[in-house]
């Protein structure tokens, strides 16, 4: 018991970890400071953003999501479902300014096998309606989109 109180986390490691967008949100700030890349986090609208970044190409919104990731095949399905169907309704509301995405990627905590198998099949039903750019990526490919974004 007492080694366990010996190492215990730092303050700012512990709110890391509680904070309310989840750890993978935190991650993705810190990278993005990291490289420098201009962001506003939190941004209000009719439906808040987690990032709008300011890329090569133009704005991305960049939504993270952390979930559960012990269930079934098809509950894994049913979550991606309905959040690329909120990243569909972020990307096509207007900001502040009245501009608009050109891109935006849900960045999740599944594997990049999940992703492939599961996500990728849902993001066709999304083309074509007057949309962004839509993606769905693992979080073992944000340096990859960081590349792209920097």
């Amino acid at each position: 018991m007492f080694a366990a109180v010996a190492y215990r986390p730092k303050e700012s490691f512990l709110r890391c970890i509680d904070f309310k967008d989840g750890f993978l949100a935190v991650a993705v700030a810190y990278l993005l400071e990291k490289r420098k890349i201009r962001y506003e986090y939190s941004v209000k609208g009719p439906q808040e953003k987690d990032f709008i970044c300011e890329g090569k190409t133009g704005r991305t919104l960049l939504e993270c999501k952390m979930h559960r990731t012990d269930t079934s095949e098809r509950a894994t399905h049913e979550t991606l479902k309905q959040d690329i169907a909120e990243l569909l309704e972020h990307s096509k509301s207007p900001l502040a300014d009245g501009e608009r995405v050109v891109s935006a990627v849900l960045i999740c905590n599944y594997t990049i096998d999940i992703v492939r198998k599961l996500a990728e099949p849902l993001l066709d039903s999304t083309k074509g309606k007057g949309t962004p750019s839509l993606s769905v990526i693992s979080y073992q490919q944000v340096q990859d989109l960081l590349k792209e974004l920097g």
